[in-house]
């Protein structure tokens, strides 16, 4: 009868070192998940001359004018910046015009 109470003592135990082993291993709920949005908000923001619109960066379409980089949301903003010529955006979200 000894030896019953002796096994189950040790398979009680070696289960809760399994179970400390686990806990251990997993990272803590979100962990993962605040990283990878930390590093997003991180991008690079540029801002279409034409419409005002605030855009990543790698989404951008980049158009390289006076030894410069110019950023917009579309082709469509891209021709009208060529087009009407560098109307600067207020902060308002007006041309200049």
């Amino acid at each position: 009868m000894l030896w019953i109470r002796l096994f189950f003592l040790f398979f009680a135990v070696y289960l809760f070192v399994l179970l400390v082993r686990e806990i251990g291993k997993t990272p803590p709920k979100g962990e993962g998940s605040e990283k990878k949005d930390l590093q997003e908000s991180r991008k690079e923001m540029v801002r279409d001359p034409v419409c005002g619109l605030f855009l990543p960066e790698e989404k951008a379409v980049v158009l390289k004018a006076s030894g410069k980089n110019h950023y917009f949301c579309s082709s469509q903003c891209a021709e009208r910046f060529l087009k009407e010529g560098a109307a600067p955006q207020g902060e308002d979200g007006q041309t200049g015009k």
